[in-house]
């Protein structure tokens, strides 16, 4: 049984080394200026320095490869504003600005991937889908603190939560992409100042 357990493990050792090359290797050659949709897993693998054959027994095809990197870039690029939305008790505008700050900051540091996501969404439903759910989870994140405001009645409740909370994520992300696909990170601490101030007058009027 030991023997075993080694084996197994050893196993997935190997695989997540596998995965972690190709990932590397694709966000290498988004950085480098390829588009997504032109580069052929044989390119893919090349960069990265495996076999063909371990990319088809770690990932069905590209788009799979894509959600791998996506998966692992959302979290990173989400977490803090759902941490803010859910702190309890309620965060005030400085930790929401530091929120904002970061979440530039890790969008930045991922963009090729990202760009890549808005590349491949406009043909591929699979991946859409998978972006619309992990906004999801910032909305539902977001939703719960206009409820909890609406309860301290600093927010109307004849105002819709999940409405409001839709229109802060997805606008925040549009303004988030076309700011980094057009300033360089010198403008980042004056967006990230604006749009806490901005999110923080639609909640809380003040």
């Amino acid at each position: 049984m030991p023997s075993i357990t080694r084996k197994t493990a050893s196993g997935r050792t190997r695989r997540d080394a596998v995965q972690a090359e190709l990932l590397d290797a694709v966000e290498r050659l988004l950085e480098a200026g390829e588009s997504y949709t032109s580069l052929g897993v044989q390119r893919i693998c090349h960069e990265a320095g495996v076999a063909r054959s371990a990319f088809y027994s770690n990932f069905a095809n590209k788009s799979e490869l894509l959600l791998a990197a996506l998966e692992s870039v959302m979290e990173n690029v989400f977490a803090e504003s759902r941490g803010w939305a859910l702190a309890d008790p309620p965060p005030g505008k400085k930790a929401l600005e530091a929120t904002m700050a970061n979440t530039l900051r890790n969008w930045r540091a991922h963009a090729p991937v990202l760009r890549a996501y808005f590349e491949v969404s406009a043909y591929d439903t699979e991946v859409a889908h998978f972006w619309r759910g992990q906004f999801a989870s910032v909305i539902d994140a977001m939703q719960k603190r206009i409820e909890s405001e609406q309860h301290r009645r600093r927010i109307p409740k004849r105002l819709d939560p999940r409405i409001m909370a839709e229109f802060i994520v997805y606008s925040g992300e549009r303004l988030a992409a076309e700011h980094i696909a057009t300033n360089d990170a010198t403008h980042d601490p004056a967006l990230a100042r604006q749009t806490a101030e901005i999110i923080w007058r639609i909640l809380y009027g003040t």
